[in-house]
């Protein structure tokens, strides 16, 4: 096991009774009471740089008079590793991988060597902080580290250039890509289906896909309480009405949010209700909660525990209607408990959904929970959150992984996964859970399959990026029909200016947290531009093509005539906006899809004086309050000064922007792209992801534009060479 597992490179710091030798791997931590005066013993550990896997815990002696808890601490920003939580915890979409970044570790008194494998993986961490808790104990402990769930994948392309910064900044991107790559059946299982029942520990709510437009409902099941308590949710998509049964404190208490605690969003607690000889460690108990328009109430063993009035939940996904939503489970962490017979009833009676949750309906709760294995290999957003595919990232990532010469498999799949969710009017799937199976059949897909119109969009041209890349003609042939369903869709959608104006719960931007943009969207009329253009060159058919090219046309038309102000030389993020605010993503995009007429006034707003980071929202009303630097955005920015021959420009803005995160002395430097940073070049925030596809930009611009290096022909038949001086 030492030859595999990753370690750490040195001790950052300790507190109390923490030994280390520094001649070996070999520490210790030892508590007698704890006090204010007498802090419990804890050590810090630095890896250098990002890695992730299952962590692995060699203890050589034990000893304390019960059970005794140490507490592991995760984080990937120096900021997280002096939160308690860590640099988490993450509740967003996805099951595949552990939501919490402080974990309780329970270890038996003992004079033997224990080996404690964690049940989930922690997928990417620099730090680790590890505290004994209890106190009068000590623990001897030989190796502390990380079993990696797969090896890197070996890129079979490279970059060299003059410059060791920018060399440095194109290997980083590369292992983003490597550590943002799922292949095939990499996940594990995150519940346990077994004869009894299915054993759920606490984690990520995980909704069942067969419900998320279900309105008012009976909810019924059986739980066994494993550990501390269970939890549960209805009206859940993503957020919803959360109950937690605590078994230890004997009460229930609710909540309203992605979880019981706030993170990324706000939760709010309806209160609490004693369950005092009501549900008892050791028995099974029957949970019965009914939802009747805004009231939810909540029964156990045949006694109403509690009834929530003004119930108004609002899905963060998908745009199913207020107070809509599945049956989820999951839980704080520490808890486990395992369920049995669930049935879910509408308001006649008639059952919606029943599932037993023993081992003969293993495949089914593993998929219509979204807690088993990924079953095609997919590129996901960020390597320790959320692990959930988007056509956004994808439109990045996929170009990455090509120029790279990494996993084109995983290109596909996401592709795959994403376009099999569809509804029946054409919203094409642009965000989904890596353990969602591929959706079949005649019924509408999950709710959760549906972001942002702009991300359905920069799907297709995603696709058409990875066909020009494989030439696989036969995913093309597969994809158009749903490609030209969305394209209409997206038809349907054009106001009296001819363009795209969608609905609030379709005009997600990039930046989740400015919500929705209001009118119509700069950056969602020029993806359904580029969008037509993918569709034209991948359809063969020669009518079909010039259809595709007039729509385009009239488009590009409008987006100036409307969109375009002649000014400031700058497209218009929203006509709900200010005219003369500057988006930097939507002008970047913009210029490379050479809408812009005279582009040299749009291209003075995307460049940035040398060392410093542009914000990627500049007099855009709430937008620009964060002062949010977005490498995704920058790389919108950095290919248009590309596009127009400005290759200095752009280097110095890939500089400015990536350079920080590629400084291997930089305390936050991950070995990998930041999701999001401030302008003196710091993490936006302690929980933000250090290792984030949608930021690995350079991976493709620079052997792209600075040796000129493209495809003229699907799968790499022809090559085009045309190289973009950086006048250095």
């Amino acid at each position: 096991m030492s030859h595999s597992l990753i370690t750490a490179k040195h001790v950052l710091s300790t507190t109390g009774d923490a030994q280390h030798d520094p001649d070996s791997i070999i520490f210790s931590l030892a508590n007698d009471a704890v006090t204010e005066t007498s802090p419990q013993a804890s050590i810090i550990f630095d890896y250098g740089q990002c890695f992730g896997g299952l962590p692995v815990l060699v203890v050589d002696k034990a000893r304390g008079k019960r059970p005794i808890r140490l507490q592991a601490v995760y984080s990937e920003t120096i900021e997280g590793i002096a939160c308690e939580t860590g640099d988490g915890p993450f509740f967003l979409f996805s099951s595949a991988m552990d939501s919490y970044r402080n974990v309780s570790i329970s270890v038996l008194p003992s004079e033997s060597q224990q080996v404690i494998k964690a049940r989930l993986a922690q997928k990417s961490q620099r730090y680790l902080k590890l505290v004994l808790v209890s106190p009068d104990s000590s623990v001897t402990i030989s190796q502390a580290g990380l079993e990696p769930c797969r090896p890197s994948i070996t890129p079979k392309a490279h970059f060299t250039c003059s410059s060791d910064a920018l060399n440095r900044i194109w290997q980083d991107g590369v292992r983003t890509i490597d550590m943002c790559t799922v292949l095939q059946g990499e996940t594990l299982p995150s519940w346990d289906v077994a004869d009894i029942g299915t054993k759920v520990s606490g984690q990520h709510w995980a909704p069942c896909r067969q419900g998320t437009r279900w309105g008012d409902k009976e909810v019924t099941f059986q739980v066994l309480v494993d550990r501390v308590g269970a939890s549960w949710g209805v009206h859940m998509v993503a957020n919803g009405v959360i109950f937690c049964l605590d078994v230890e404190r004997q009460e229930l208490r609710a909540y309203e949010g992605l979880a019981h605690q706030s993170a990324v969003f706000p939760v709010k607690s309806f209160g609490s209700w004693s369950t005092r000889a009501i549900a008892k460690r050791g028995d099974w108990v029957d949970v019965c909660v009914v939802t009747s328009g805004s009231r939810v109430t909540v029964s156990i063993n045949g006694k109403e525990i509690a009834t929530l009035a003004d119930v108004r939940v609002r899905p963060l996904l998908g745009g199913s209607g207020i107070n809509t939503g599945s049956v989820a489970f999951g839980g704080p962490e520490g808890w486990a408990a395992v369920y049995r017979n669930l049935v879910v009833r509408d308001a006649s009676g008639s059952t919606l959904y029943e599932n037993g949750m023993c081992v003969k309906d293993k495949d089914r709760v593993l998929a219509d929970f979204q807690v088993g294995t990924n079953v095609v290999s997919c590129m996901i957003d960020g390597a320790k959150r959320d692990r959930a595919t988007f056509g956004g990232d994808l439109f990045v990532s996929g170009r990455g992984v090509a120029y790279a010469g990494l996993d084109l498999d995983a290109v596909a799949g996401s592709i795959e996964l994403l376009a099999s969710h569809q509804t029946e009017d054409g919203y094409l799937g642009n965000l989904c859970p890596i353990q969602a199976p591929i959706h079949t059949g005649e019924e509408p897909p999950p709710t959760y399959a549906f972001y942002s119109i702009t991300y359905a969009f920069l799907l297709v041209v995603a696709a058409k990026d990875y066909w020009l890349h494989s030439g696989d003609d036969e995913l093309v042939r597969r994809l158009l029909p749903a490609i030209n369903r969305l394209l209409d869709f997206g038809a349907s959608q054009l106001n009296s200016m001819g363009l795209i104006e969608a609905h609030p719960e379709m005009s997600m931007h990039w930046y989740p947290l400015g919500g929705p943009v209001f009118g119509a969207s700069g950056t969602a009329n020029l993806a359904y531009y580029d969008a037509l253009k993918a569709a034209e060159t991948l359809t063969t058919d020669a009518g079909q093509k010039h259809v595709l090219s007039l729509r385009a046309d009239e488009l590009k038309e409008n987006i100036l005539a409307h969109l375009f102000n002649r000014e400031t030389g700058s497209v218009r993020m929203g006509t709900a906006l200010p005219s003369d605010g500057i988006c930097q993503d939507t002008n970047g995009y913009a210029v490379s899809l050479n809408i812009i007429p005279e582009p040299l006034d749009t291209t003075s707003h995307l460049k940035c004086p040398s060392e410093s980071r542009p914000v990627a929202f500049k007099g855009l009303n709430h937008w620009d309050k964060t002062g949010v630097v977005s490498p995704y955005a920058t790389g919108f920015a950095a290919e248009a000064l590309f596009s127009q021959g400005k290759g200095r420009a752009a280097v110095e803005l890939i500089e400015g922007v990536w350079g920080p995160m590629a400084d291997p002395s930089n305390p936050n430097y991950s070995g990998g792209h930041w999701e999001a940073m401030t302008t003196d070049g710091k993490p936006f925030g302690h929980d933000t992801s250090l290792m984030h596809a949608w930021s690995s930009w350079p991976v493709f611009l620079l052997p792209q534009y600075l040796t000129g290096l493209k495809p003229a022909e699907a799968g790499w038949k022809r090559v085009q060479i045309a190289p973009v001086v950086s006048d250095r």
